[in-house]
């Protein structure tokens, strides 16, 4: 019995390589404070600390660090994973 495709030809949308920089870090007096940001964005400030100095969460989307509803959908995490540590 042969499977037949469901989807043929659709397009692929990826961010380009490599990642150049960050858009709506803290400025000012905001500056070096931590914050919380979505995985990408804490691996890339992870893998390039000198673009930030404060420290950097994720929250932690992980088996054991997320709720679900009856049907299985993730509606919230019950922890943070640290990326960096500040480097002030």
């Amino acid at each position: 019995m042969a499977c037949e495709p469901i989807l043929v030809d659709v397009p692929v949308v990826t961010a380009p390589e490599p990642w150049t920089g960050l858009d709506g870090l803290p400025r000012g007096e905001s500056f070096g404070s931590d914050i919380l940001v979505s995985m990408v964005v804490g691996q890339f400030l992870q893998a390039n600390p000198e673009l930030y100095p404060g420290a950097v969460y994720v929250p932690d989307t992980g088996p054991e660090g997320v709720l679900k509803d009856a049907d299985g959908k993730i509606f919230g995490t019950i922890r943070l994973v640290k990326y960096k540590d500040r480097t002030d």
